[in-house]
């Protein structure tokens, strides 16, 4: 028995990369078409079984943008495939190189150092089929964004674009370049890119809505920045045509969810408290399973409690929020995509620890309730600047640590 990597690409839906454990098989991939149809082994399952693979009779040399270039067994001329025709794409276990097996084993559990060295390896692999070669230097791309070098992150991918400008991951590292200027507060640069990749050919569809919904949130956020309530209506009605688009579709139902998110902080940023956290942000945690879009949920669930309730001292009412984002720190603070809400619950958990203390303790056990609680507030702030230094909820956690 030994590590299976099954890449699967599909144009329909995202790519996808799934590991498994399989038996020994004989070299040969295989290709779903748009049409239904098999080639490799035209009477394989959907997806292969190990057997699959030794009865068919073809291997991948290219995966671009344009076509998929195979060769035939006994056949020296290189055949081609139209991309846009191709639905997946399977790839026999031993026809992908040991190191990009290993490196993309190595990222999935998080290891990124010792992924970027195996997919180093592998992207130098002179002997490897020309798909893992390009593979492989996106992927250590990948983990040095994962690593946080930012900086060797975009070099990484932007020399992967000049070297493999055919191949089919230049969507996927292009959007990477675009997240990158986004994570740097490039918001224009940013946009232009996900403008950019929006258009390009290769990009799945489901893809193609995820950026759509990345260019409505950056101007969701320029207009939260600038207390723009006309552009915060429109970046609404953005949302919902997005919503309206998706809602049903295989796949999407995580996306549905982050535009729903969407939606309703576009009313609460206009004031409209009452409606987003009944009308919206109740009904997204009934009917919502996803980790990220509860944990942004939540988050602004109690943001609106907060803003409903400053002043009035209402403990009842500051104790529900303060459930709220305990919620978001303690169940889905691992959640990808989260890390945004993460840092605001952080931030607003200490604040609520601080101001829920006992007022004018005078009992030693009042006293000793005021320092935990004071205590815990810290904590909260000392995580959010930690894991988030970067972040405006970390300057407001600096500030209320120096009071």
């Amino acid at each position: 028995m030994r590590l299976r990597n099954v890449l699967a690409l599909t144009s329909a839906a995202a790519l996808t990369v799934v590991t498994a454990l399989a038996s020994p098989a004989l070299a040969g991939d295989i290709i779903v078409l748009k049409s239904g149809r098999m080639v490799g082994n035209a009477k394989a399952s959907n997806p292969p079984s190990p057997g699959d693979y030794a009865e068919s009779n073809f291997e991948i040399d290219e995966e671009n943008l344009d076509k998929v270039v195979y060769r035939i067994a006994g056949v020296p001329t290189p055949q081609t495939i139209k991309f846009d025709d191709v639905d997946t794409i399977y790839h026999d276990p031993d026809l992908v190189p040991l190191d990009l097996a290993q490196g993309k084993e190595q990222l999935r559990q998080r290891q990124y150092e010792n992924a970027l060295d195996s997919f180093t390896k592998a992207a130098k692999d002179a002997s490897a089929p020309k798909w893992a070669q390009a593979e492989a230097a996106v992927r250590a791309a990948d983990a040095l964004y994962d690593l946080g070098d930012l900086e060797g992150a975009t070099k990484a991918y932007d020399a992967f674009v000049k070297t493999h400008s055919q191949s089919r991951w230049v969507p996927h590292a292009t959007e990477h370049l675009a997240r990158i200027k986004l994570d740097r507060g490039d918001i224009a640069g940013a946009r232009a890119g996900f403008e950019a990749l929006k258009g390009m050919r290769g990009l799945p569809e489901n893809q193609r809505y995820e950026v759509e919904y990345w260019i409505v949130w950056i101007d969701e956020q320029v207009a939260q920045q600038k207390n723009d309530t006309g552009a915060l209506e429109k970046a609404r009605k953005g949302y919902e045509g997005l919503i309206t688009t998706i809602r049903g579709r295989s796949g999407l139902a995580e996306l549905q969810g982050k535009c729903e998110v969407g939606k309703a902080s576009c009313v609460v940023g206009a004031g409209r408290h009452a409606e987003a956290g009944q009308d919206l942000l109740e009904k997204l945690i009934k009917d919502h399973t996803s980790p990220t879009v509860r944990a942004a949920a939540y988050t602004l669930l109690g943001r609106v409690i907060v803003l409903q309730n400053t002043g009035t001292n209402d403990r009842a009412k500051y104790k529900t929020a303060l459930q709220h984002f305990l919620r978001v720190v303690t169940l889905y603070g691992d959640a990808p995509g989260a890390d945004p809400y993460l840092a605001e619950a952080l931030f607003r958990s200490g604040e609520l620890f601080n101001e829920l203390r006992p007022a004018n303790p005078t009992s030693e056990e009042e006293k000793q309730e005021s320092t935990m609680a004071r205590l815990r507030a810290r904590r909260e702030w000392q995580e959010c600047m930690q894991r988030f230094p970067n972040s405006p909820w970390a300057q407001k956690a600096r500030a209320a640590m120096s009071q």
